[in-house]
C-alpha cells in the first residue's frame, strides 16, 4: 500500500479523474477531470441530476469500479497501488456500503447478513454485541432470524444499514440511504449517523435527491458536467 503525503487529514483526495462509458460504440463521458478533498470526519452529501455520475463517484471512491483515470486516495492509501484482493480486504476493513438495491443475501437471516462484514476477519462475541445493538438501533431487533424476503424494502434497507456499521468503519459511503424510508425513519437513521459521526468520527458521504437530508449535511457538493463544485453549508 502507497500512503499518500497530503492525506493524513483527507478521508479521500482525489485529484483529475475520469471515468467513461462506451455505449453502442460511443464513448460518454461521466467524470471529467475531477477534484475532491474530502476532510476526515466530514458529514457531506453529493446533489446532482441523474445520470450526472454521483453513483459512479462513490463506487470509485470505495475502490468497486476501478477504470478511471487520475488518482484516487482513501484513508491514505493510493487505490491503484492495490492488488484485488488488498483492495477487498481494505474496503471490507475501512470502507462501509449502503446501495440503493441493498444488496442482501436472500439464504441468510437478518443477523447473519448485518454480520457479512465480519468474515475478514474472525467473528466475536463483540461483532455479535454490535450486530444485535445497531439492529435495535434501526428498529430490527425483534426480525433476527427472518430472511429479507418477508421484509419490506425499508426494513430491508434497515438491515444493509445495520450491516455497513457494524465493522465500525471509518468512511461511509451512502448511496440513496434513506431513499426507501417514511420520513420519519429516515430522520432517526440521520440522527444515528450524526451520532457516530460525532462520537467516532465517521466519515459520511452520502448522494441524496432529497433537500431535508442536504440540509442536516455541512458539507455539500454538487456533481455537473463531470465536475464537482462545493457548496455553501
Amino acid at each position: 500500500m502507497t500512503t499518500a503525503p497530503d492525506a493524513p487529514e483527507f478521508a479521500a483526495v482525489l485529484r483529475d479523474v475520469g471515468r467513461a462509458w462506451v455505449r453502442d460504440g460511443r464513448a460518454a463521458t461521466v467524470l471529467a477531470g475531477l477534484d475532491m478533498d474530502l476532510r476526515r470526519g466530514a458529514f457531506a452529501s453529493i446533489t446532482g441530476r441523474s445520470g450526472s455520475g454521483k453513483t459512479t463517484l462513490l463506487q470509485i471512491i470505495g475502490g468497486l469500479d476501478r477504470s478511471y483515470t487520475g488518482r484516487v486516495t482513501v484513508l491514505g492509501t493510493d487505490l491503484a497501488s492495490l492488488a484485488d484482493r488488498q483492495l477487498s480486504r481494505f474496503r471490507g476493513l475501512r470502507c462501509g456500503f449502503i446501495f440503493q438495491q441493498f444488496n442482501l443475501l436472500p439464504h441468510l437471516t437478518v443477523l447473519q447478513n448485518v454480520l457479512l462484514p465480519t468474515a475478514f476477519h474472525t467473528a466475536d462475541l463483540d461483532s455479535r454485541e454490535r450486530a444485535l445493538s445497531l439492529l435495535e438501533r434501526v428498529g430490527l431487533a425483534d426480525r433476527l432470524d427472518e430472511r429479507p424476503s418477508i421484509l419490506s424494502g425499508g426494513q430491508q434497507q434497515r438491515v444493509a444499514i445495520a450491516r455497513a456499521l457494524v465493522q465500525g468503519a471509518d468512511l461511509l459511503l451512502c448511496d440513496e440511504p434513506t431513499g426507501s424510508l417514511d420520513l420519519e425513519t429516515g430522520n432517526r437513521l440521520m440522527d444515528l449517523f450524526e451520532e457516530l459521526n460525532g462520537e467516532r468520527g465517521t466519515t459520511f458521504l452520502m448522494v441524496t435527491h432529497e433537500p431535508h437530508i442536504v440540509e442536516r449535511t455541512r458539507e455539500r457538493y454538487r456533481l455537473g458536467d463531470g465536475l464537482l463544485h462545493q457548496e455553501a453549508g
